[in-house]
């Protein structure tokens, strides 16, 4: 006999959100003094990190894109992940690889039908206990299936 469906819903911490994109700002500078420091070619350090801070830009980027994107997501024991938007509106989306559940903060990583990729960051006491205890469950259970459509 199937389990009834049940789902979980999880807002954006707009402190949380500063905080990491502070954290990443912080990367990024203690990477390039790294590869200041790394023993090779001026033009080869040049080039890392450059490297480097344009993937930390385009990571910090996805981030507030998707903080000020994203109201609301909800997750369901089904496997669906969909989001309420800025607009409202509500849209289909995928988890991605480098999505982590821990026991007082979710680092989750999302894609749309568009291919558009957005990250966020979700936090126990934003959440009431029912809804991160779900969250827990759902993740432990049927992480794999997020974002495909509900198999038999």
């Amino acid at each position: 006999m199937p389990s009834p469906l049940f789902e979980v819903k999880l807002e954006p911490d707009p402190f949380l959100h500063r905080i990491v994109i502070l954290a990443g700002v912080i990367a990024m500078v203690c990477g390039v003094l790294i590869i200041a420091e790394v023993q090779i070619d001026l033009a080869w350090r040049f080039v890392g990190g450059a490297i480097w801070i344009l993937d930390c830009v385009f990571e910090m980027r996805s981030f507030s894109k998707g903080i000020r994107w994203l109201r609301q997501l909800t997750l369901d024991s089904a496997g669906g992940l969909r989001a309420l938007d800025s607009a409202g509106n509500q849209v289909v989306l995928s988890l991605r690889s480098g999505s982590v559940v821990l026991p007082e903060l979710a680092w989750l990583r999302v894609v749309d039908n568009e291919n558009r990729k957005f990250t966020g960051l979700f936090a126990r006491r934003r959440a009431n206990h029912r809804e991160w205890h779900r969250l827990q469950l759902l993740w432990r259970q049927a992480r794999k299936a997020f974002g495909h459509p509900a198999g038999p």
